[in-house]
Order: C-alpha cells, then sequence, then structure tokens
C-alpha cells in the first residue's frame, strides 16, 4: 500500500488521500498528526464523525472521564502542538504509585525519584485532550470535518481502486486510505471482514470524582488495589481531588450507584482498607519471604507513604458505570484500509494502558506512511500489523492475566502472588522493569 495519487474516477464523488472515521480522541489524534507530519502534510484528509460538534470549554469540575499518559503518548501530543495547551489547562502529574492486594505492607511501591524524569505518568481529563486537538485540526487548511453524519457502507476495492464511503444522506466520498477509529463496534473492521475475538468480564468500572484528605499535602500518588470483586483505584486529579476507577461485579457496580453519597463513600473507604479473611499458608509464607529477604539484605527502596488517603466525598452527579470487556482483531489492516484504537483492541482498565496502545498505533502508522511516500515501501500497512500486534498481544494477555490471577480464590495462586509482590518491590533491578513498563 503507497499513500500515491490515483487517477481519479469518472464518478462525483470527492476524493480525498485519507479518509479517517471517528472523531473521538484517537481519530482526532491521527487526522492532526498526518496533517503536521513533514512527509505526510500534502495529504488531503477527510475526518468523518457521527456525532455532531458541541461547542466546550474547560468546565469547573473536572470530569469522571480521564485518561492516564505515559511517557510516549506525552512525547507525540507534545510533538503535534497539543500538550502546552493541555498542562497549562488541567493535568496532574503522578509522581508515585502503590498497588496491593490483601496488605499494604506487602506491594509494589514505586516513587518517580527513582527514575530520572521524576514523573510516571499524567492524568488528564479525555475531554480536554479531544477538544485541544479537535482546536489545532480545524487550523489545518487539509483537513475536511464532516460531523453529524453517519455511514451507511464503505466497499473495500479488491485491486488498488479507491475505497468508497457512502453516508446515510447519500454522500458518496472516496479515498486511497480509510483509517477506523470508529470504537469497538467498528463498522471498518466488520466490512474487512477479519476475526474477532473478544469476552466480557462481567464486570462494570464505576468511575467518578472524589474528594480527599491527603496528609502529605500533594495528591501525587497513583493507589490501586486489588479485591476480591475485581480492582479499585484512585488516581490524583488536584492536590484535593482524585479520579475513581472501581471494577466490580454487575451487580454490585449497580448497588453502589445507587447508595447515597456519604454511603456510597464509606464503602470505598472500606474497600480501600478492610483486611479481607485469609488463610495460614498465605500468612505463613509471606512471614517467611519476609524474614528471607530481611536476611538477604533486600529491602524496598525507601518510601514511607503506607496507605491511601482517605475519601472524604463524591463530587454530585459524577458517579457513572460502563461495561468491561476485552477485544482484539485477527488483522490491524485490509485493502487500503487500517485499523487503530479500539477499532482494533480493547483491554481492562486496570492498567490504565488502553488510550496509550492506542496512542501507539498512531504513532506507528505514520512511521509506516512515512516510509511509503518517502522510500516506495508497498507493504506498508501489512508492516503497521506486525509491529502493532507485537506489541500489542503481550501487554493485552498480561493484563488480562493479571486479572484473572487475582479474581482467582485458589488458595496455591493467592500464596504465589503474595510472594511475587514481595520480590518485586524488594529486588531492584526487578522493581526498576517494573517502574519502566508502568511509565
Amino acid at each position: 500500500m503507497m499513500l500515491r495519487k490515483l487517477q481519479y474516477s469518472t464518478s462525483s464523488a470527492k476524493h480525498y488521500d485519507v479518509i479517517i472515521t471517528g472523531g473521538g480522541l484517537i481519530g482526532s489524534s491521527m487526522a492532526c498528526a498526518i496533517s503536521k507530519n513533514p512527509v505526510l502534510s500534502s495529504c488531503s484528509i477527510l475526518l468523518l464523525e457521527n456525532n455532531p460538534k458541541k461547542k466546550w470549554s474547560l468546565p469547573p469540575n473536572f470530569s469522571n472521564r480521564t485518561i492516564s499518559i505515559n511517557k510516549r503518548t506525552q512525547s507525540f501530543l507534545n510533538s503535534i502542538g497539543a500538550w502546552d495547551t493541555i498542562e497549562n489547562s488541567r493535568q496532574k502529574n503522578v509522581r508515585g504509585m502503590k498497588v496491593w492486594s490483601d496488605s499494604p505492607d506487602i506491594a509494589v511501591s514505586f516513587r518517580a525519584e527513582e527514575n530520572s524524569s521524576n514523573i510516571i505518568s499524567h492524568i488528564v481529563e479525555n475531554d480536554l485532550v479531544i477538544n485541544t486537538v479537535t482546536e489545532l485540526i480545524e487550523k489545518e487548511p487539509n483537513i475536511t470535518i464532516v460531523d453529524s453524519n453517519k455511514v451507511k457502507e464503505y466497499s473495500l476495492p479488491k485491486g488498488e481502486e479507491p475505497v468508497s464511503v457512502f453516508l446515510e444522506n447519500g454522500t458518496e466520498y472516496k479515498c486511497n486510505l480509510l483509517i477506523g477509529a470508529d470504537g469497538a463496534n467498528s463498522q471498518v473492521r466488520k466490512t474487512i471482514g477479519c476475526q474477532y475475538l473478544s469476552w466480557s468480564y462481567d464486570q462494570m468500572a464505576i468511575v467518578g470524582t472524589v474528594e480527599v484528605e491527603d496528609s502529605v499535602g500533594t495528591n501525587d500518588y497513583a493507589w490501586q488495589r486489588f479485591i476480591p470483586t475485581g480492582p479499585v483505584a484512585l488516581l490524583p486529579l488536584s492536590d484535593n481531588l482524585s479520579s475513581l476507577v472501581w471494577s466490580t461485579t454487575i451487580e454490585k457496580a449497580k448497588s453502589l450507584l445507587k447508595l447515597p453519597e456519604d454511603s456510597f463513600v464509606d464503602a470505598l473507604n472500606t474497600a480501600f482498607t478492610e483486611k479481607f479473611k485469609g488463610s495460614s499458608p498465605i500468612d505463613y509464607s509471606s512471614d517467611l519471604m519476609k524474614k528471607a529477604l530481611d536476611f538477604l539484605q533486600f529491602t524496598p527502596s525507601g518510601d514511607s507513604i503506607v496507605s491511601p488517603p482517605f475519601v472524604k466525598n463524591v463530587l454530585q452527579g459524577s458517579r457513572a458505570a460502563f461495561p468491561l470487556s476485552f477485544g482484539h482483531s485477527a488483522n490491524y489492516v485490509g485493502n487500503q484500509t487500517a485499523l487503530v484504537g479500539d477499532s482494533a483492541h480493547k483491554v481492562h482498565p486496570l492498567a490504565g494502558q488502553g488510550v496509550n496502545l492506542g496512542f501507539g498505533d498512531i504513532i506507528c502508522l505514520i512511521s509506516k506512511l512515512e516510509e511509503a511516500l518517502s522510500r516506495g515501501c508497498k507493504n506498508a500497512l501489512l508492516a503497521y500489523e506486525t509491529e502493532r500486534q507485537r506489541a500489542n498481544v503481550p501487554i493485552m494477555l498480561g493484563i488480562d492475566l493479571v486479572y484473572r490471577i487475582y479474581g482467582s480464590q485458589n488458595p496455591a495462586l493467592q500464596v504465589l502472588t503474595n510472594l511475587s509482590w514481595q520480590v518485586a518491590n524488594n529486588v531492584s533491578p526487578i522493581k526498576k522493569f517494573l517502574m519502566q513498563q508502568a511509565s
């Protein structure tokens, strides 16, 4: 596949080099990245979005939809001119994180002083990033945005003819490259006809914004605890506000959403502090491992913060929930077509990596399209598919494995997990590796 200029057909359909379907975070960022790339900047781009455009300004209250941006994604947003606006608007640097199961004494804990950047990740509102990127692409002369129109059908060529896109209003467009950024129920993916592996976790994630009592005064830690019904996490938004992501059973999620705010806060604090019933083998093995690590002089690096902040209240109207599932497309590409973001893959939010995988898709696809134009690489899309699947699949399976391990009630597996936590937190090379992966 090459982004070459094809001879236009006699059809009255308007022709673009690239059509991107889905004007969300990944689709908008993809359009912006192509337009601002020195090699690809001459391409004409059409961005199709189902929903009507809404006027947006930064609201006084934080949105309950937030994302954790790692270093690579932050660097990408900086490269397209979006990061300065985001950083100067509203975002929170995460300088530490703690992940544990039963006891916070048996945990993996990171502090960013162990890394030269002094920052592990950034917590940003999803709407802020989308609207920052949208403002950028509206200034790009080679990008056309069509909103409030749904796609009726895609017609993918068998040879090297253009792709045809038909809207429900009767409009037809043609393009040399179609990029599907149209979400987990991607119509583009279904048109390609590739196999899609998916399953439900039979869980829902409750999201919301909570006020915390931070004894340290900075609230720059991310906290995640694995409890029998699923992981619960607090991500810092400001010195006294945090974003909540609480994954639990569907039945419990519905019950929690119905609770009065004060009762919900009590339940949340209990989820972070309650001592769950253990077993003698688990307690004995953990104590034995602690003594062994002390004897071998493996001690955790200095981190005096032990417990998560106390939640004082949940902001009114901020609670919501959505179902959790796994999905992965066997193919990321078709003829003259590529999938990015949730159109190609979807993961459990416990590691906060879903959006970063999507931005990784953009970075990789841009690189392959550069090669297609500058060096005449004919297999750019296949190269993109190979590289991204090799990067995405191990992470996706690792996240799924972690979810299943912590959902298991097998005592032997629980013993192994607790021992793994202790080793990971006390042996510096292992801990450093985990921190690099997290950031």
